[in-house]
């Protein structure tokens, strides 16, 4: 994260410096394209309105996933479980504000490279420079890290619900360690190609994995499982209304992004390299 934001820095300093002076005003050529298209200019990269949002908020949601996956294994592995909620909302909170400062970064700092930037940020760098190596690098090194971290819950829970069936039941326990981690391979090895096929497109794919998943994770389940499980009916009656509205919400932005992503991605109605 601490190299990300360097880097975005650094490019977009570059950017606000060296827009090129088309009227001979000095003062313009302090200003990025990104500052103009916030005014609602049309120098810059095209701004759509309404139907990016969706798609935007699906990835913002895949921001958390980590979160979303982790928040049981580590409340379950606590020695006083009873502090993990402080902690959770601490680490929201720092998780939404490195987020807010990256995302505000790059966007000053991908708007002087091209007007058309593509899904995958890392192809949106300059080539053979040292920083650009470094963070591409650094970002691989971070999903080899925490991806298999955050897959974690699924694998568990899909091992624990075929571990006792008919199949798996019998197998020895090295059989069956063998067996789940082909499982895990191959699970990651689909991911993997998945990105190398969909680069083009991929921050459609991941805005349709946000909309799908995530917004489930992170609003509907969460809202469902506390109106179904409290047991006291005063936090019951005063909650309620807050989590309806997390499961509207949820639901509302599932739908309206899963619809946009897949009508952008299946008839190409926006460019999806933006």
């Amino acid at each position: 994260m601490a190299v990300g934001l360097i880097a975005a820095a650094y490019w977009a300093i570059t950017a606000v410096v060296d827009t090129p002076e088309d009227d001979g005003d000095a003062a313009a050529a302090l200003l990025s394209p990104a500052l103009n298209a916030a005014n609602w200019g049309t120098y810059g990269p095209g701004i759509y309105l309404a139907i990016w949002y969706p798609l935007f908020l699906g990835i913002a949601s895949l921001s958390f996933e980590g979160v979303a996956a982790m928040a049981l294994p580590i409340e379950n592995s606590m020695a006083n479980p009873a502090k993990f909620p402080n902690v959770l909302g601490y680490a929201v909170v720092l998780i939404l504000i490195l987020n807010l400062l990256f995302s505000c970064v790059m966007v000053v700092a991908v708007s002087g490279i091209s007007d058309d930037v593509p899904g995958v940020i890392t192809r949106a760098m300059p080539e053979g420079s040292t920083i650009s190596q470094l963070v591409s690098a650094c970002l691989s090194l971070e999903l080899l890290c925490t991806y298999p971290g955050n897959a974690i819950p699924l694998f568990k829970l899909l091992e624990r619900s075929t571990a006792a069936g008919r199949v798996f039941g019998g197998m020895r326990r090295l059989a069956r360690v063998t067996y789940f981690s082909i499982i895990r391979i191959v699970v990651v090895a689909f991911t993997g190609v998945t990105a190398f096929v969909l680069a083009d497109a991929f921050d459609i794919f991941l805005s349709l994995v946000g909309s799908v998943a995530n917004a489930s994770v992170l609003f509907v389940f969460p809202g469902i499982c506390f109106i179904a499980s409290s047991t006291h009916e005063d936090d019951k009656r005063r909650y309620r209304w807050a989590a309806g509205l997390v499961v509207a919400f949820g639901l509302t932005a599932a739908v309206i992004g899963t619809a946009i992503g897949a009508r952008t991605a299946l008839k190409g109605i926006l460019p999806a390299s933006h």
